[in-house]
This record gives structure tokens, C-alpha cells and sequence, in this order.
């Protein structure tokens, strides 16, 4: 009714948001075998080796990638806005242990945008346990006259845990020994020698 105006300005700013691309669940940096000796179910994960999956080839600028262990932790540093340090991101990437399994979530961020466009991937880390063998030292008798093997031995390779799909390699003297079912764990022998075996876990790899 007074016909009194006032015209305010603003202005709208568009960011070019992230992108985190997915981790394929086939990638083989997924999972490891736990080789650092203790067999534990403990080992390190190098996280920089995702980077370039995350991010693509070539990787943006002015985009980072940070990794999370904790989805509490990754909101509280993105309350922070493009101004976080992700403070609260795991730091050791290069070294980081998991035990088992671990779920991570990595967080791309754009530097130069004003709310920083997030874009997350999620992935999940597996630890294998390398299967435990036991082979027990046994006996057979020859003919002193032929000198020749009266019976054999039955040669065992125990394997913790007993629950898997193997196979077996063996070995005599440290030369191949050849059997006719390298998926059987029990071999008879009837030659003396130091027999060993290398087991694996057809499932894990």
C-alpha cells in the first residue's frame, strides 16, 4: 500500500563436486594374505595404493582423499566445512594395521570449493590367516636281504583349520616329489628323506 521498494543481491556459487570412485569388490588390494610371520590374523594395509583407484588417472587438482576408519569421526570433520584439516582421518595410511576385517570409507574432498563437495567410497579390507600345517616324523622296515621297502608310511599333513578347500605341494630332499592327487593330504611313502609340504587355500589364495 506505501509502494515502497528495496531490491537485495546475492550470489549463487556453484562447485564442482567430488568424485570418489568405487572400489571394485574383485580388486585385489582388498585382501591379503597374513605373511609378516605371526600368522595373527594382524597385518598392514597400504592405503596410498587406493589413491589413484579413488581418485582416477589423472587425479584432479585441487582434490584430496582421506581415509576413515569411523563414519563418527569422518561427520565431525565435515561439520568442519573445505576448511577441515580431517584431523580425525586416520594419519599412518601408508601403514595401517587392520585384524580380520575392517570397514573403511574414503572421502574425497575438492579444496577450492566453498562447502567442499564430498563424495565418498566405502570399502572393506580382509586379513587371511595362512593355513597352519603339521607333518608327524615316521618309520617304514626294508628286506636286509633285497634291501627293499616291506611296507609304506602314511605321511599326514594336519592342516588348522581343518575347514578348507587345499591343496598340496610336496617335496623330498627339497626336489618336487610328484603325487597323483595334489588336493589329498595323506601321501604313502616308502623312499627315506626329509619330506615337506606347502599348503594352500584354494579360497584365499
Amino acid at each position: 500500500t506505501t509502494g515502497c521498494v528495496n531490491v537485495g543481491t546475492f550470489n549463487l556459487v556453484v562447485d564442482e563436486a567430488a568424485v570418489a570412485n568405487p572400489v571394485s569388490l574383485t580388486e585385489p588390494l582388498l585382501t591379503t594374505c597374513d605373511n609378516d610371520g605371526r600368522n595373527d590374523g594382524s597385518t598392514e594395509f597400504d592405503l596410498t595404493l587406493f589413491d589413484t583407484i579413488i581418485l582416477g588417472t589423472p587425479a584432479p587438482a585441487n582434490f584430496t582423499v582421506h581415509y576413515y576408519d569411523d563414519e563418527t569421526e569422518y561427520l565431525l570433520d565435515m561439520a568442519e566445512g573445505v576448511t577441515t584439516t580431517n584431523s580425525r582421518a586416520i594419519s599412518d595410511i601408508a601403514n595401517y594395521v587392520v585384524t580380520n576385517t575392517q570397514n573403511i570409507m574414503a572421502v574425497v574432498i575438492n579444496r577450492t570449493s566453498t562447502t567442499g563437495c564430498p563424495d565418498e567410497a566405502k570399502f572393506t579390507l580382509t586379513v587371511n590367516k595362512l593355513p597352519e600345517v603339521t607333518l608327524a616324523d615316521g618309520f617304514f622296515c626294508f628286506d636286509p636281504v633285497t634291501n627293499l621297502p616291506l611296507n609304506t608310511f602314511a605321511l599326514t599333513a594336519t592342516v588348522d583349520p581343518v575347514a578348507g578347500n587345499y591343496t598340496y605341494e610336496w617335496t623330498k630332499d627339497g626336489a618336487p616329489y610328484a603325487v597323483p592327487d595334489n588336493t589329498v593330504n595323506v601321501i604313502q611313502v616308502d623312499e627315506e628323506g626329509a619330506y615337506s609340504v606347502k599348503v594352500t587355500n584354494v579360497t584365499t589364495g
